[in-house]
């Protein structure tokens, strides 16, 4: 539905906001767009983490 990416001024954080209709589809997205990016630099750990996923109540 909805992606939105924002580099912070000095290069070292990047912050991934998507809004999504279902779980499945953000699920999609993770794994087509997401997943290889990370996997490309390195994969999550010190340089990059999960750090939430919210849920429509």
């Amino acid at each position: 539905m909805a992606a939105h990416l924002h580099i912070s001024l000095d290069g070292t954080r990047v912050l991934s906001f998507s809004e999504w209709l279902s779980e499945e589809q953000a699920v999609a997205h993770i794994e087509a767009v997401w997943a290889p990016v990370l996997a490309r630099f390195g994969g999550t750990g010190s340089l990059y983490r999960h750090v939430a996923t919210y849920l429509r109540p």
